[in-house]
């Protein structure tokens, strides 16, 4: 200290032999010495000037933890343990930024929240083990139990809800919402999934945008696939550049690629086939490749077929025209019919 005390007072020692000594400093500043077990007097005291506290209290840190950097804030047994030169740390919760020793800029609020932290700055875990095996990741936000639990490098992730983006590790630009969306993920990255278990056992997919409970949560390697809607490539596992709109659009769909399905149920049944577009209610390809179906309930019976309508849902009327003479056909299904078109110029 810079200077001497100009009043020192001391209160005790009180029948368990504890004591309080409370030095009254320039500044009004007061300064706390010793430790105590029991507070020495009953009934209410006042202060006026500042009070600064740094240390345990029953076990319980109070202050600015370890390294004495005054932008830190400390409340909870073992929080900001080890920190040396990190700043504008917030820990609140037992073991909370435990091993933080040069990260800045931080908020933990909750038990062995941001536990193993070391240098990784700007992050934000709230909630039980939020955050707990990131070393040196930064400007990650982790709300919820367990959430992002095994992420030691991964950056600018956002994970809300429990145990959502539970084993990622050094994926990144990865959004989840929702009980164990993105649970699976390891290093996957630009992927968002919002609605329980999206995306759920995705590991190293990337740039996959699931929305809807269960939506692509099969989903294990394959990138590039759009899936809105509850139950939306459900079981695709290493399919890539779908595009399923509506409840069960490409349900059954695993290894198919480059499949555009609009509609609930719409291309329900592919597992494998690639390039088919279909547009309306329950249209169906089955396995099939390259083909266009339009119309609710219209199915295609071949690779590169145009399926127009059903016999449920048929379009119409069709009328008879003057016949042409040409060697050139192209076949067609027709509210459920297959028809071969004569092709004139």
């Amino acid at each position: 200290m810079p200077y001497g005390p100009l009043l020192t007072r001391q209160f005790g020692p009180n029948p368990k032999g504890s004591k309080l000594t409370i030095q009254e400093m320039d500044d009004n500043l007061l300064y706390l010495s010793s430790s105590i077990t029991s507070f020495p007097f009953t009934g209410s005291a006042g202060i006026s000037g500042s009070l600064n506290v740094d240390g345990t209290i029953n076990e319980l840190q109070l202050g600015i933890g370890a390294g004495g950097v005054s932008s830190n804030i400390a409340l909870g047994q073992g929080v900001l343990q080890n920190n040396t030169t990190g700043y504008n740390n917030v820990a609140l919760g037992q073991n909370a930024l435990f091993n933080n020793t040069t990260g800045n800029y931080n908020v933990a609020l909750g038990q062995l929240a941001l536990q193993s932290n070391t240098s990784g700055s700007n992050n934000v875990a709230l909630a039980n083990k939020a955050l707990y095996s990131n070393t040196i990741g930064n400007n990650n936000v982790a709300l919820g139990a367990y959430a992002l639990y095994n992420n030691t490098e991964g950056n600018y992730n956002i994970a809300l809800g429990d145990s959502v983006l539970f084993y990622n590790t050094t994926g990144y630009n990865n959004i989840a919402l929702g009980n164990s969306a993105l649970s699976s993920n390891t290093t996957g990255y630009n992927n968002i999934a919002l609605g329980p278990s999206a995306l759920s056992s995705n590991t190293t997919g990337y740039r996959n945008v699931a929305l809807g409970y269960g939506a692509l949560s099969s989903n294990t390697t394959g990138s590039n696939n759009i899936a809105l809607g509850g139950g939306a490539l459900i079981f695709n596992t290493t399919g890539n550049y779908n595009i399923a709109l509506g409840g069960g659009a490409l349900y059954y769909n695993t290894t198919g690629n480059f499949n555009v399905a609009l509609g609930k149920s719409a291309l329900e049944n592919n597992t494998s086939g690639s390039y088919n577009v279909a547009l309306g209610f329950n249209t169906q390809c089955t396995d099939f490749s390259g083909s266009i179906v339009l119309g609710a309930s219209a199915d295609a019976t071949a690779n590169g077929q145009l399926s127009l309508g059903s016999s449920a849902f048929p379009l119409g009327p069709i009328v008879s025209e003057v016949s042409a003479s040409s060697t050139h056909t192209l076949t067609i299904r027709l509210n459920g019919v297959s028809y071969k078109l004569l092709m004139t110029q």
